[in-house]
């Protein structure tokens, strides 16, 4: 049996939800990721120190790598926020590609509820005939 267009549409929308909520498994996967860089950025600034004896050169060095580790830690957070907006971004698409499926399944429900209502009326009128050609048949032809 062919499918109807209300059955395609249905299918169709269900493998854009299950797309969609594949892709917001993986922004969450981003974000954890994310979110581990920044920690890791955070404790290795944490962790540096300037060398209280040294040369001018060393001291210089490690105020450069201090700089450094700030710096990554600032392009580490903007990275974790990019990619919590990625999260509520795909949160949002999932969410609508479910309401899309939802609706779509609403459609194919009304036409299953439509075929069958129509199949009853059909078993209807067929019951109503032979219930009309019996009834002529037993009182002789006259209604």
């Amino acid at each position: 049996m062919s499918r109807s267009p209300h059955e395609l549409l249905l299918q169709l929308r269900s493998l854009h939800e299950r797309l969609s909520r594949r892709d917001l498994g993986q922004a969450v996967s981003n974000a954890a990721l994310a979110d581990v860089l920044v920690a890791r950025s955070e404790r290795a600034l944490t962790a540096s120190r300037l060398p209280v004896h040294s040369t001018p050169e060393q001291f210089l060095a490690s105020a450069a790598a201090r700089n450094s580790l700030a710096t990554l830690l600032v392009v580490n957070r903007a990275s974790a926020s990019a990619a919590h907006d990625g999260v509520r971004a795909a949160s949002e698409a999932w969410r609508a590609k479910e309401r899309e499926r939802e609706a779509a399944e609403h459609l194919v429900a009304a036409e299953a509820e439509r075929r069958a209502e129509e199949r009853r009326a059909a078993e209807q009128r067929e019951t109503d005939d032979l219930s009309s050609a019996r009834h002529r048949r037993d009182h002789g032809g006259a209604s």
